[in-house]
């Protein structure tokens, strides 16, 4: 019930809704991280009461996959940085 009312006082305060066209991507962005976030919270939980194995084990894999994936990511799409002691 406070999610709904929370989401009905929000648009409530921000209407008239006038979305530009080129920020409705970033918006549907921004709610599929919420939703994907939200879900690996429960998912996390989830896992840490059913496993039985440490909570650090768990949550040292799932970062560690997490942390290499997005580097690998970063490393595909932007190159890797230089690291210039002199400036």
């Amino acid at each position: 019930m406070g999610i709904i009312l929370s989401v009905i006082g929000a648009i409530i305060y921000f209407l008239p809704l006038n979305i530009p066209g080129n920020q409705v991507i970033g918006l549907l962005a921004v709610f599929v991280g919420v939703l994907v976030n939200a879900s690996s919270s429960l998912l996390g939980r989830n896992v840490n009461t059913r496993s039985g194995l440490p909570t650090v084990v768990i949550t040292t894999i799932s970062m560690g996959i997490g942390g290499v994936l997005l580097w690998l990511t970063g490393a595909s799409i932007q190159g890797f940085g230089k690291l210039d002691l002199l400036q």
